[in-house]
């Protein structure tokens, strides 16, 4: 069975937190929508490999083996490592489009340490 695993720090802090609580501030129905989709996702996982999972009009790839659950409005972003050989979602962080570009470099290079060690 799949499981989600927030990615954490070398405190063991979820590296989302403050980004999750900045935008649940601002946008709670939104969060709660990602939460929602993550949900969803990790049930299809339940009877379906993970190919067909990732093929929801909601989940996006992005480079590097990362992939985001996204909303249209306002436009936010969950983004996470499917870990099949763990049968794990890792989720990075969220972020809003206006930092997307930042985002996907940050969570690309985490990707690529959780990957290596």
């Amino acid at each position: 069975m799949w499981v989600h695993i927030p990615a954490v720090d070398d405190n063991d802090i979820p590296l989302e937190k403050n980004r999750r609580r900045e935008l649940a501030k601002k946008y709670p129905a939104s969060v709660a929508e990602l939460d929602s989709r993550l949900q969803q996702l990790l049930d299809a996982l339940r009877e379906l490999p993970l190919d067909k999972a990732l093929q929801f009009g909601w989940i996006h790839p992005e480079p590097n083996g990362v992939f985001a659950i996204v909303t249209k409005k306002p436009a936010l972003r969950y983004y996470f490592l499917p870990m099949p050989e763990r049968k794990a979602i890792v989720t990075l962080t969220m972020g809003a489009k206006d930092r997307q570009s930042e985002d996907i470099k940050m969570v690309t290079d985490w990707a690529k340490e959780l990957r290596n060690g």
